[in-house]
C-alpha cells in the first residue's frame, strides 16, 4: 500500500472513530503490544531453531532509538512499569548500538543464546538458558 492511500485510510479511520466517539488507544498501550507481539516472534524463532544473532536484532530495532543531540549514543524504549503502575519506556542510554541491543535482551527478554556450562558463576545458570529458549514474562 503507498503512503496516500495509508495515509487517506488513516485519516478515514479517525474519522469514524470521532464520529463514533471512540477514543484511540494511548501511545503507551500501542508499544506494550507490539513489545509483546515482539517478544512472542523470538520466542518462535528460538523454538524454531531460527533465532540468529541478526534475526534478533531486527526484530529488537524498533525498540530502541538514537538520543537526539548525541550522536553515537541509544536510548531504550521498551515498555515497563514504573512503581506506580503506570506504563513508560524504560529510557536506559548507552553510547553502542550494540550495548543497548544487549541491554534490551539482557534486561527485558534474559535472552541469553549462549550454554556456559556454569561457567557465569551464576548458580541458576541452567534456568536462565531455559528461560532464553523457552520465553520468560520479564518487564
Amino acid at each position: 500500500m503507498d503512503d496516500k492511500r495509508f495515509e487517506d485510510l488513516w485519516r478515514s479511520g479517525i474519522h469514524a472513530m470521532r464520529t463514533a466517539h471512540i477514543a484511540p488507544l494511548p501511545e503507551a498501550t500501542w508499544d506494550k503490544v507490539r513489545w509483546d507481539n515482539a517478544k512472542e516472534v523470538i520466542d518462535a524463532k528460538i523454538v524454531a531453531g531460527e533465532a540468529g544473532p541478526d534475526s534478533v536484532n531486527n526484530d529488537l530495532e524498533s525498540f530502541i532509538s538514537g538520543v537526539e543531540g548525541t550522536p553515537g549514543c541509544y536510548r531504550c524504549m521498551v515498555p515497563i512499569y514504573n512503581p506506580q503502575g503506570t506504563l513508560v519506556r524504560c529510557g536506559h542510554q548507552v553510547r553502542r548500538k550494540g550495548r543497548i541491543l544487549r541491554h534490551v535482551k539482557d534486561h527485558h527478554l534474559r535472552y541469553r543464546p549462549f550454554l556456559c556450562g556454569g561457567k557465569c558463576g551464576t548458580p541458576d545458570w541452567y534456568g536462565i538458558v531455559f528461560f532464553a529458549r523457552f520465553g520468560a514474562d520479564t518487564d
